[in-house]
């Protein structure tokens, strides 16, 4: 590993989710009349984050960043990580002759199992966007080439022209399939044990908003006030509280599952990419991406930038490292 220049250090922030007020949605224009976040002085933090290390012409690793000491361990090789109850699901290659993705679940010991399988049927799956439930009982993902039609058994090309795109796939702990909602994607799970989901807003997928999945997770009801009108992404749960927060409009936004309302919580100079809330749901962690120097790593998936807001002040915490998303914010 090499310290690189500040152009070049991996980014997330946090911010605390009691910031005053919030403002209710609006269009994109209006985001720039809120205050930017204060500049770099101190913090104290604590905890672990878990997320990605993307170094250039290596293999995309799941770490352990301790915020105390600014050391991190290397957990399993592989992408889009997210932690809860001791384990952490995360999206590796099926292998050579399978150009599909699975997920896979690693324990506190660093074993590493399988969640969904690898089969003549996952060829075409490219999973990503990973969430797992809090207690560690079900697992959801984002599938790119989910099909969005019946296919006609008796026409021989119907598999190869039906229509593709966004949906989240469900399973349990032995890796069944136990449900599928196409036109969706952002899974994150609520303390209480329901699944919330992001409609994609494409064409012949689910309009904007943020919905709540039935028991059997083959349906959705939707839960915003429908004021939600552009891409949504980062849909993460609140660990204590009914809330849940996800990115709109690139600034971080908070929604109240009872009542349906979102508000702004956190403005920052630069396109803000992942989130997560701290242990106790009083602050976010974030991650933010430098626009001026997209498309220069890892073909345009970008810088990112590592910085910490206590609910008072900024501080640069310098790594040696690029870093990625999605992350989880754990307690020592």
């Amino acid at each position: 590993m090499r310290v690189r220049l500040a152009s070049a250090l991996a980014a997330m922030a946090l911010v605390s989710a009691c910031g005053a007020g919030g403002q209710e949605p609006g269009p994109a224009a209006g985001d720039a009349e809120a205050d930017p976040t204060p500049q770099p002085r101190s913090a104290g933090l604590s905890g672990e984050l878990i997320l990605e290390v993307n170094e250039p012409l290596e293999a995309v690793r799941i770490i352990r960043y301790d915020l105390e000491t600014r050391r991190y361990v290397i957990e399993v090789d592989g992408s889009e990580a997210r932690w809860a109850n001791a384990k952490i699901v995360f999206t590796q290659p099926c292998g050579a002759h399978n150009t599909g993705e699975r997920l896979a679940i690693a324990d506190a010991d660093g074993f590493v199992t399988p969640a969904s399988p690898c089969d003549e049927d996952s060829i075409r799956t490219n999973l990503h966007s990973a969430a797992i439930s809090f207690d560690g009982a079900r697992v959801a993902a984002v599938d790119t080439e989910m099909l969005l039609e019946p296919i006609d058994p008796d026409e021989f090309m119907s598999a190869m022209t039906a229509a593709r795109g966004q949906g989240v796939r469900v399973y349990d702990e032995s890796g069944d399939e136990i449900g599928v909602l196409p036109g969706y994607a952002s899974p994150a799970w609520t303390r209480d044990g329901d699944l919330i989901v992001a409609g994609t807003g494409k064409r012949g997928e689910a309009p904007y908003g943020i919905y709540k999945a039935s028991a059997d997770y083959k349906s959705v009801s939707r839960i915003d006030d429908g004021r939600l009108n552009n891409t949504i992404w980062s849909l993460v749960g609140h660990p204590q509280a009914n809330k849940a927060a996800f990115v709109y409009n690139y600034q971080i936004w908070e929604i109240d599952l009872a009542s349906g309302a979102p508000k702004r919580r956190v403005v920052f100079d630069f396109p803000i990419a992942y989130v997560a809330y701290s242990p106790d749901g009083r602050r976010f962690a974030f991650v933010v991406a430098d626009p001026l120097e997209q498309g220069l790593k890892r073909g345009g998936d970008g810088v990112y930038y590592l910085h910490v807001f206590d609910g008072e002040n900024v501080v640069d915490i310098p790594v040696d490292f690029i870093a990625g998303g999605p992350i989880t914010w754990i307690a020592d």
